[in-house]
């Protein structure tokens, strides 16, 4: 970001403003959300940096960015944000008690002081990431802070998952600080005496700053179309060994810890140290990392694509070297980026199966979609636990069509492998797509299959029945629904499954309502209290979401009865009734 003699942000006085003037009212109790928005390479970061440098020693500052990768890792920002504070969200993370981080991260911010929190680059954050940053803005005004999150406005279109935090801001103080390009008479002030034709340079940059700065920073006799002309002008001022280092770096979109820099660089410190002099790249307490992602992804999408895939394996080399548990989001994004379909096949499925625990799932779903081009060179038990965890993930995404091909796919391996719980609990989940998918006939015959694979088992019989008495229910047989979802609710708490038995109540209530028969609201709301004390937080979603729809229907005199997709829960296993815990505690329907 360009600075005037004053060593000052060009234009952005007021943003700095707005923002010091929110930490100094959480100072005197007045919490509140900052949202800073702006196109790439319009300053946002350069805002927050100065403001950062000017907070007084009294209010805690804790920092995070989000990355674009493949399938940024669960809750990442939040990590590096609390990561050696020894806080309650730092604890709850590294346990990895998905239950206690919605109370950790609020208790992270009730001390004696307050607390200012940045997380950049939220457009580019995961899911379970969104969830708790919600559910912290919800409660702002309970604590000390100021919540600021910087993202690319122009790249949020309405159904991006950040769409869901900005919603639910309505109750909670927001300032909105939206940046815009410089003004051509700041352009004139930035080029005087540099020799540039200053309004030549307003046309071709906009007034965006990093382009401008780019541009500048080229040769002389360089007239830039486009930032990635000026990137990569800049880039080739450098000596051929300092390029080759920055195009190694270039892959890696986040920052390089120190402890693994020399190596990457096979030891060229020398040749990093004169493309940091250059302002290509910068250190921080990160790591090296690019001045601007900007700048990276100019410099790798203009490699050879036989180059990049090399740069890749090299780094897929490295983690493997090193500590892969701590690395494997970025060592399956690098696989993917070296073509290494050995590492993606080994770690793809483990990472898209903690993503998935973790709740987020647009990034269990990337994993996923990376191994199954190469799935049929796994063993069949391998394979069809890889099928069917991206058909859960897929209906999720509500690409149910998909779903049901993928799920049917892992019927057929599990019924090759005969473990009959196994092919139970995938004959469940099939049923589920296929009624979503408008399948009903589909649904039933898949249940009826479960039912039959089930039979003297007690692990899966439970579900078995439970899922039929509810897929009766929203086929329109309530009548023949209610016994066996009451044989399903003893089964299920002799089983210990808290979950299907609440659901059990809920379907029960459901079919009483359809039938206009006393009892129905009842067993709603009975259904509700049992997975609230129990913290099945999925089955209470579903209670409200039915009990809704039985008082909607009541007020408005007709029969509740109706085709309702969104109100059933597939309650194929214990582990899949639990996939994610953020889910449940947010009531999300997984």
């Amino acid at each position: 970001m360009v600075r005037n003699g004053r060593g000052r942000l060009w234009e952005r006085d007021r943003a700095v403003e707005e923002l010091l003037g929110a930490v100094r009212a959480a100072e005197r109790g007045a919490s509140s959300l900052v949202l800073v928005t702006g196109e790439a390479g319009v300053g946002k970061t350069s805002v927050v940096r100065e403001v950062l440098g000017r907070v007084g020693s009294g209010v805690r500052v804790l920092r995070g960015a989000c990355d674009d990768m493949l399938a940024p890792p669960p809750l990442q920002p939040l990590r590096d944000a609390v990561r050696g504070t020894g806080g309650p969200l730092d604890v709850a993370l590294a346990k990895e008690e998905s239950d206690a981080l919605f109370e950790a991260i609020v208790s992270e911010f009730d001390g004696p002081e307050p607390t200012l929190l940045v997380v950049e680059d939220v457009h580019w954050a995961d899911d379970s990431t969104l969830d708790l940053l919600r559910y912290l803005a919800r409660r702002l005004q309970k604590v000390r802070a100021v919540l600021v999150l910087t993202y690319r406005a122009d790249e949020i279109d309405p159904r991006h998952p950040l769409r869901a935090l900005l919603g639910a801001l309505t109750d909670v103080p927001v300032v909105r600080i939206g940046l815009e390009p410089l003004s051509v008479e700041a352009v004139r002030s930035i080029t005087g005496g540099s020799g540039r034709d200053a309004e030549e340079l307003y046309r071709l940059t906009g007034g965006n700053p990093f382009y401008l700065t780019e541009a500048l920073a080229g040769p002389a006799d360089a007239v830039p179309v486009t930032v990635v002309d000026a990137t990569l002008a800049r880039l080739h001022t450098l000596d051929p060994e300092s390029v080759s280092v920055v195009e190694q770096l270039s892959v890696v979109p986040m920052p390089v810890d120190m402890d693994h820099i020399a190596a990457l660089v096979d030891g060229r410190l020398d040749a990093l140290t004169r493309a940091e002099q250059r302002g290509v790249l910068e250190t921080d307490a990160n790591g090296v990392r690019f001045r601007h992602e900007l700048a990276r992804r100019a410099i790798e999408q203009a490699l050879p694509a036989i180059r990049r895939r090399a740069l890749n394996a090299a780094i897929v080399r490295l983690i493997l070297g090193c500590d892969v548990g701590r690395e494997l989001y970025s060592l399956v994004h690098h696989a993917v980026g070296a073509g290494d379909v050995p590492t993606i096949l080994e770690y793809a499925p483990v990472a898209a199966a903690k993503a998935t625990k973790a709740g987020s799932h647009r990034q269990a779903l990337a994993h996923y979609e990376a191994v199954f081009p190469y799935a049929d060179q796994l063993p069949l038990a391998d394979r069809a636990q890889v099928l069917a965890g991206y058909a859960w993930e897929l209906h999720i995404a509500h690409r149910f069509p998909e779903a049901v091909e993928r799920c049917r796919d892992a019927v057929d391996l599990f019924e090759q492998l005969g473990d009959p719980v196994l092919l139970t609990e995938a004959l469940i989940q099939q049923s589920r797509h296929c009624y979503l998918a408008g399948e009903t006939d589909a649904a039933l015959t898949a249940v009826d299959r479960a039912l039959e694979v089930a039979q003297g088992n007690d692990e899966v019989l439970p579900a078995a029945v439970g899922c039929r008495g509810m897929l009766l229910v929203l086929t329109g047989s309530p009548r023949e629904a209610i016994p066996a979802l009451k044989h399903a609710h003893s089964l299920a708490i002799e089983a210990g499954r808290t979950d299907l038995a609440a659901l059990c109540l809920n379907y029960i209530g459901l079919a009483l309502c359809d039938l206009d028969q006393p009892g129905g609201l009842e067993n709603l709301q009975a259904s509700i209290g049992a997975a609230l004390s129990t913290g099945d937080y999925e089955a209470v979603a579903r209670g409200y979401t039915n009990l809704t729809r039985c008082c909607t229907a009541h007020a408005a005199g007709t029969s509740s009865r109706r085709p309702w997709r969104q109100g059933w829960s597939s309650p194929g296993s214990a582990a899949s009734a639990r996939t994610s815990t953020t889910s449940r505690r947010t009531g999300r329907c997984s």
